[in-house]
C-alpha cells in the first residue's frame, strides 16, 4: 500500500486527514506535516522525511501539499524519487480517492488521485444549469 503524507501551510493538512477519517473511517499509513511561521526548512525536512518513513511499508509514498512553489511544496520537490512523488493542490475529494485507490505504482496512483482532484473542482451554478458561474 502506497503512504499518505499531506504536508500544508499551518494546519490544513491534519484538518483534511481529520475530515477524511470522519468519512472513511480509520485512514492507514498517512501522516500531516504542518508547516508553521517561523519554521526553518531543515526542521520542516526532518519532519516530512520522517513521515515518509513512517507511512512507507514498501511501495513508497505520495506527498500531497497544498499549492505548487509553496515552503511545503518546494521542500516535497526535493526528496522526489523513485519512491516519493509529489502531487499539488491538495483536497479532500482526491484524499478520499486514495482511500480506495493505494494498489499500483506510484506514478499511477498519483495520476488518479491528481485526476479526481480535478474532476471535483466545480462551478455549482454551471452544473446546475443556473446560467450562472
Amino acid at each position: 500500500m502506497i503512504g499518505v503524507v499531506l504536508c500544508t501551510h499551518r494546519s490544513l493538512a491534519e484538518a483534511l486527514l481529520d475530515t477524511a477519517k470522519m468519512i472513511v473511517g480509520d485512514f492507514p499509513a498517512a501522516e500531516a506535516v504542518a508547516v508553521q511561521p517561523g519554521e526553518g526548512p531543515v526542521d520542516i525536512l526532518r519532519k516530512l522525511k520522517a513521515a515518509i518513513e513512517a507511512v512507507d511499508a514498501g511501495d513508497g509514498a505520495l506527498v500531497l501539499v497544498d499549492m505548487f512553489g509553496g515552503t511545503p511544496s518546494n521542500l516535497a520537490l526535493s526528496l522526489l524519487s523513485e519512491r516519493v512523488e509529489v502531487v499539488t493542490g491538495v483536497n479532500l475529494p482526491m484524499l478520499l480517492k486514495l482511500f480506495t485507490h493505494r494498489e499500483g505504482t506510484l506514478a499511477d496512483v498519483a495520476a488518479v488521485v491528481r485526476k479526481h482532484g480535478c474532476e471535483n473542482i466545480l462551478v455549482a451554478g454551471a452544473l446546475l444549469g443556473s446560467g450562472e458561474g
